[in-house]
């Protein structure tokens, strides 16, 4: 007599993979995915630590210590506000530029969140109610997809 269900041993040797270690296998091998989170990466670690140094205006960093002095200089080793040069004004651009990544950041992973927010909502009003209000926010949806970034 031939039993339609598996043994034990065979379950043990076809068991699935999680669907999440295959995500991660997937995205680490591909080179797209490895450029733009390492730049990420080092925008994340060069730009969040010196918040404290770029925001404090007693710091060289500060981003709008004014120096007459130093209007237009040229990129220098020595000191380190001067690394990327100075303004019209003598602000350092490295100071402005790291709280600028800062900014950046911010907002785009604000931009996310909400996006996440909306998304979701409307998933779920959409999905509970069915029916046409299915209907009328999917075509919204759709409509939305259609306006430019």
């Amino acid at each position: 007599m031939t039993t339609l269900a598996p043994t034990i041993a065979e379950e043990l040797t076809l068991k699935p993979e999680p669907p999440s270690e295959g995500i991660w296998r997937r995205a680490l091998s591909s080179g797209r995915v490895i450029a733009g989170g390492s730049v990420l990466l080092v925008i994340l670690l060069l730009c969040v630590p010196t918040v404290f140094w770029t925001t404090d205006s007693h710091s060289n960093l500060y981003y709008d210590k004014q120096d007459d002095a130093t209007t237009l200089q040229t990129p220098a080793w020595h000191p380190l506000s001067r690394w990327f040069g100075t303004d019209t004004l003598g602000r350092g651009l490295l100071g402005r530029c790291l709280l600028g990544g800062v900014i950046s950041l911010t907002i785009g992973l604000g931009s996310a969140a909400i996006a996440v927010a909306l998304g979701v909502a409307v998933g779920l009003v959409a999905g509970y109610r069915g029916g046409w209000v299915d209907a009328v926010l999917m075509r919204s949806v759709d409509v939305l997809y259609g306006l430019p970034g």
